[in-house]
């Protein structure tokens, strides 16, 4: 009987070391279906090649410029009261009339990235309490209100009920969207 097993298992390990050979040959890797949508459809074979940059200079650090400090007093002819705006997103030179004095911006939710970044982009609305109507940003108006698009419905007035841009006899802040002016323009401001 042990004869008989011992017989057993040699026959089967020497068939499963035979089939081993086979199994082997077929699982054969190929990655051209990887590359091409049908394998048979194009005998061109895709072009690929793969970078990996293992070199040192990965490791450091690019040095640019130094990060916006708001606390801190930069030199030039910059006003430092003043809010520059830009519709074309590039930084406005300092003797640029686009200013604004930094008390008339009502953007509540500017004055974080204003500080950290130095500049700002939203769609905004300058006060013209002459015409009672919100409009462009002009210069020609210092004393009016800026306000942004992302302070609609949650900052208009300050606390309260008077959250929304508001043109006519409700401005400039209403309680509800229904005299709310178009958002049209969109502004970069510069600390």
């Amino acid at each position: 009987m042990i004869a008989r097993h011992s017989s057993l298992r040699q026959r089967s390990a020497l068939v499963a070391a035979a089939l081993l050979p086979l199994l082997m040959s077929s699982a054969r890797a190929d990655d051209a279906e990887l590359f091409l949508s049908d394998p048979d459809a194009s005998t061109v074979r895709a072009n690929v090649l793969f970078i990996i940059d293992t070199s040192g200079s990965m490791d450091t650090l690019v040095a640019t410029q130094a990060t916006f400090d708001s606390t801190e007093t930069y030199g030039g002819c910059y006003d430092s009261t003043a809010l520059y705006f830009s519709t074309n997103g590039t930084i406005p030179a300092c003797d640029n009339p686009d200013v604004l004095p930094k008390a008339v911006n009502r953007c509540a939710a500017s004055r974080q990235q204003l500080d950290q970044a130095g500049y700002y982009a939203d769609f905004l609305l300058g006060w013209d309490a002459s015409s009672s109507r919100w409009g462009t940003l002009t210069p020609d108006l210092p004393n009016g209100e800026v306000e942004c698009e992302s302070d609609r419905g949650v900052d208009g007035d300050g606390p309260g009920a008077r959250n929304f841009a508001a043109d006519g006899s409700e401005g400039p802040w209403a309680a509800t969207n229904a005299t709310e002016p178009a958002w049209t323009t969109q502004y970069t401001l510069y600390d």
